[in-house]
């Protein structure tokens, strides 16, 4: 699940490590999100480290009664010069930047984090919370979700990732084999 909205969010602020809270309508859908995971057989909760993740995971806990452990590995990715800004400041700040990372969004940013990067420790994390047994619920953010997502055959779901969407991953042998929205 990504986590709830947040103000950043709302005027398309780049938050990556940035630990911004949700807004009144991100609390708001973390609840109702709580109705869509219920019958998933939810038996574990592990959310990023961040506010916005452990907030977006609260109802769930309260609800479902389960405690909430943290995991760093489950963080959004680090943006380096960009965190903090929107794409249209990174455009009068950064514009060679912003030139390449609109050819390219896996273009290399100064103290950033790389795609690559990100996959691969979302990817371990994942792997080391199913080797602990099914049934996990992951709070997380955006970029991590579509990181997983790349590590799916033909690329996972189209589209934006929503703020407290949760999305199903199937995996077979330790691999990914399909995603779905819930």
């Amino acid at each position: 699940m990504r986590h709830g909205q947040t103000d950043w969010n709302v005027l398309g602020r780049i938050q990556g490590h940035s630990d911004i809270p949700l807004n009144d309508e991100g609390q708001r859908q973390a609840r109702e999100a709580v109705d869509r995971i219920a019958g998933l057989g939810v038996t574990r909760l592990v959310c990023s480290d961040l506010s916005r993740a452990q907030d977006t995971a609260r109802p769930a806990a309260h609800r479902l009664k389960l405690p909430i452990t943290t995991d760093a590995r489950l963080r959004e990715r680090c943006f380096g010069v960009l965190e903090g800004l929107t794409w249209a400041e990174v455009e009068a700040h950064h514009p060679e930047l912003h030139a390449r990372l609109q050819q390219d969004r896996a273009h290399p940013v100064p103290g950033a984090e790389t795609l690559e990067l990100l996959q691969a420790r979302m990817v371990s994390a994942v792997q080391d919370i199913l080797a602990q047994g099914p049934g996990a619920l992951l709070v997380t953010h955006g970029g991590s979700v579509r990181s997983l997502m790349r590590a799916v055959p033909g690329g996972g779901l189209p589209g934006p990732i929503l703020n407290a969407g949760t999305y199903c991953f199937d995996e077979e042998d330790g691999q990914f084999i399909r995603v779905m929205l819930v």
